[in-house]
């Protein structure tokens, strides 16, 4: 089923143009999450009227493990590269991710932006 309302579009419109960033992999479902990836998860949202709301997509940007330096770098890069891309990308926070019974260094993204409808 294809869906066209604003939640929707707004999620797919967000990871369409995060996907345009050379060398970032971005998935929007846990379950292709896997290190050197973005998760887009599904917004919150304060609404202002039935066609205009505020979306925040928390994500999580994932290395490869250990967690020193040679993984910092590279996170740091993906984060620079998601804010030249003139997204709204409000704050990062350092974090860890386990996947598949291992743990990677990773960074909590908050992302922002409005959408409308006509």
């Amino acid at each position: 089923m294809i869906y066209t309302d604003l939640f929707n579009t707004a999620f797919d419109d967000l990871c369409e143009t995060l996907a345009e960033i050379t060398g970032l992999t971005v998935v929007n479902d846990p379950r292709n999450m896997r290190p050197n990836c973005l998760l887009v998860n599904p917004p919150s949202f304060d609404a202002f009227n039935y066609n205009i709301a505020k979306l925040s997509f928390n994500c999580t940007m994932v290395a490869m493990g250990p967690g020193n330096l040679d993984a910092v770098r590279p996170l740091l890069a993906a984060c620079a590269s998601i804010l030249n891309k003139n997204v709204a990308l409000l704050s990062g926070r350092p974090t860890s991710v386990e996947i598949g019974g291992a743990v990677y260094p990773a960074y909590d993204l908050i992302i922002d932006l409005q959408a409308q409808s006509a």
